[in-house]
């Protein structure tokens, strides 16, 4: 490392401080751990959109840059400028990406689901415009497919992740009349609005409608029903991050023969928002 400085680029949309959002405050822990252990500082930025990329990774002024989630811009300029770079819950062509195992996690509640007995399995997610929102939808009808349950395009919606915006996804989905006893989230963000918006209904959950989300937040808000939810280890996730980013550092300006994708694993962790359907009445 040549500065000894990381620079860590971090959503610009949130609506709280960064550490007090559960998702990305694990991240950070283990970035920061990450960083101690190698005796790096850390650049934290939220570019806007009216500043494009910070002045310090354009003057190169950081041995490499930790997106935590995708960033196209930042991504362009470190392959232009020789920095090392990587992205959190991405992949593709031109990325060094980890991420947990959005598909294998998406499988897995499906796949509860049908166990407690559900067939009629809704989905409510992100727009897909980022490979994590395309995988965890794939994920979602693979599952459905394992279980020789046939997809229902009615069954599905797109939405936001913000609790606005996924309330009103949820909307939409019903104002088709859909009948289904599970809905399966793209995120707990979403999952947590959806319950509110189902409760708003007259559905309860878990008796009427089951809910699963994915991340594993629900119980830092203290929210009620605790959700079923898709768990993986944020913070060895962002410890992982620096020391890839150092291996790659160390072989920088060499053009990389491979970009590198890591998977974590994930598991389910089942709390209140589910129940078998055979315990549910009308």
């Amino acid at each position: 490392m040549k500065t000894g400085i990381i620079a860590v680029i971090t959503p610009g949309y949130l609506g709280e401080p960064l550490h007090n959002a559960p998702f990305f405050s694990s991240l950070l822990d283990g970035i920061e751990l990450g960083a101690d252990r190698a005796d790096l500082d850390i650049y934290l930025a939220r570019p806007r959109q009216s500043r494009g990329v910070p002045l310090l990774i354009q003057d190169r002024g950081v041995d490499g840059v930790i997106c935590i989630q995708p960033n196209a811009a930042i991504t362009a300029i470190c392959s232009t400028l020789n920095l090392a770079a990587v992205t959190l819950f991405d992949h593709g062509e031109n990325i060094h990406g980890i991420e947990p195992d959005q598909q294998d996690g998406m499988r897995k509640a499906v796949k509860y689901l049908v166990e407690l007995g559900h067939r009629r399995i809704a989905y409510l997610g992100q727009e897909l415009t980022f490979s994590s929102s395309i995988d965890r939808f794939e994920g979602y009808r693979q599952g459905l497919r394992e279980q020789d349950i046939e997809e229902d395009a009615s069954l599905c919606e797109a939405t936001l992740t913000t609790i606005t915006f996924a309330a009103d996804g949820l909307d939409r989905l019903l104002s088709r009349q859909p009948s289904f006893s599970a809905l399966v989230c793209y995120n707990d963000a979403i999952a947590m609005s959806a319950v509110r918006r189902l409760q708003e209904h007259g559905f309860r959950v878990p008796q009427d409608v089951n809910v699963v989300g994915f991340d594993d937040i629900s119980t830092q808000y203290n929210f009620a029903p605790a959700l079923t939810s898709i768990h993986f280890d944020g913070t060895a996730m962002g410890y992982r991050a620096v020391e890839m980013l150092s291996e790659l550092a160390a072989d920088m300006p060499k053009a990389p023969t491979q970009w590198r994708h890591e998977l974590f694993p994930v598991e389910l962790r089942v709390r209140e928002s589910t129940a078998p359907k055979v315990a549910i009445k009308s």
